[in-house]
């Protein structure tokens, strides 16, 4: 199975889903379970495949997520403990719209809060090779306004994205991972929103929220 737990290691290294139940609020909030936060070492050298070690890990564990849709800009938020450092802390949302599927990274760079806003495609096709591996860009789109947040000492990662960015969507849903990476041991943490009973459906797009309605001025 194709993982985009995998593709985010690669990522940070180099540099399931809930009904669609209509809300009419404008905005939606959800607790996850603690403890479930994981570290994994990858040996990418291994022969004749690369390799993976996880450990279960208390950074980096997210324990509530928030969507926010008003007349101007959806806005998603993921509480979380154990944060370390803003520098090695990655968030990784997604945001579906009627029309099309959306990844909004969040990183630190420097002083600077940095959003990334692409389309989500579909995972490619199984390729018939013995380890599976891939390498995809992402199409990564220039979206002014958008705004991020990592704040340790609050404990949170936020992203707010301008509605017309998205195609000024009626509703939206959310999901949200977070991920930590230590360059001393190349371990990758890594977290994702996932509540009890929510299965894990095809590995790439995550569990999501019910549909916030945009809110009226």
């Amino acid at each position: 199975m194709i993982r985009r737990t995998v593709m985010l290691a690669v990522a940070v290294a180099a540099l399931l889903s809930l009904p669609a139940v209509p809300s009419h609020a404008e905005w939606w909030s959800d607790t996850e379970p603690g403890g479930d936060a994981i570290s994994t070492v990858y040996d990418f050298e291994a022969e004749p495949c690369p390799t993976s070690t996880t450990t279960p890990t208390t950074e980096g564990d997210i324990r509530r997520l928030t969507v926010r849709h008003t007349s101007d800009a959806v806005v998603v938020r993921m509480r979380i403990t154990g944060l370390l450092s803003a520098h090695r802390t990655f968030g990784d949302l997604t945001v579906r719209t009627a029309r099309r599927d959306w990844s909004v990274t969040v990183t630190r760079f420097g002083k600077a809060t940095e959003v990334g806003l692409s389309r989500l495609g579909t995972p490619p096709p199984d390729d018939g090779s013995e380890c599976g591996s891939y390498v995809e860009g992402a199409d990564v789109r220039p979206c002014r306004d958008a705004r991020g947040v990592i704040d340790v000492a609050a404990r949170l990662i936020e992203a707010s994205i301008p509605r017309r960015c998205l195609g000024s969507p009626r509703w939206v849903r959310a999901g949200g991972a977070v991920a930590t990476w230590h360059a001393r041991t190349d371990a990758i943490g890594y977290d994702q929103w996932a509540p009890p009973g929510v299965a894990d459906g095809d590995g790439w797009v995550p569990p999501l929220s019910p549909r916030v309605r945009v809110g009226r001025p």
